[in-house]
Formats: C-alpha cells, structure tokens, sequence
C-alpha cells in the first residue's frame, strides 16, 4: 500500500498545460510534443509516475487517455486507490460534453454511486 504522507500531482501535458500547473505549483511534469511518438512517450510517463509511491494525482490529457487505455482499466480494476488520475480536457477542441455529466458518470462508473454536490 502507498504511503499517504506527502501525496504530490504530477502532469502529463503539452508545454500550456504543464506551464499553467507549474504556476499552480505542480513540481512534477512530462512535456509531449505532438509526434509520432506521442504514445510510448505518454505510456512511459504515466508508468513512471503510477509506480513512484509519492505521486498521489496524475492528469493527463484527454486526448491521450486511449494511449493508455489498459493501463488506466488494470489501475481502477484493481484494488489501488492511488494514484487517482484526472484526464483534463483539450483547450483548443469545442465540445458539447457537460464537464459536470463527464465526472459524475466517472464518479459512479469508480466507486459505484453518483455523488451530487
């Protein structure tokens, strides 16, 4: 089990996103650059920041989510609780998706019931 203590956020993004959560104050970060290799290199950062024991939250682009799909499907099957990961949507896509709809079918679909706030 992960140690609880000093639980830190780490951001997988392109160079606006982690520049902005930089500012937040998020010290750990993976800057992709949109190229062919935008996969392994999304894989390899998610897989080095769910196995560091320090890292409690990642977030990651929506866009990538599919790039590590099973990775995402083995982390909520199993028992773990951290790290949770937030997928932050795409600044520069208009979409029609409720952001409030979006994170509570999310909720429910984790932890089993939707919680209204």
């Amino acid at each position: 089990m992960k140690q609880t203590g000093n639980i830190e956020i780490a951001i997988i993004g392109d160079e606006n996103q982690v520049t902005l959560m930089r500012f937040a104050g998020v010290r750990r970060y993976r800057i992709i650059e949109d190229d062919q290799d935008v996969g392994t290199k999304v894989r390899d950062a998610f897989q080095e920041f769910s196995a560091d024991s320090s890292v409690g939250i990642v977030m990651l682009s929506q866009n990538w989510t599919g790039h590590i799909a099973d990775l995402l499907d083995s982390l909520r099957k199993g028992s773990a609780v951290i790290p949770v990961v937030i997928e932050l949507p795409e600044a520069y896509q208009a979409r029609k998706e409720d952001v409030r709809d979006y994170y509570k079918t999310l909720t429910k679909k984790l932890i089993g019931f939707s919680i209204e706030l």
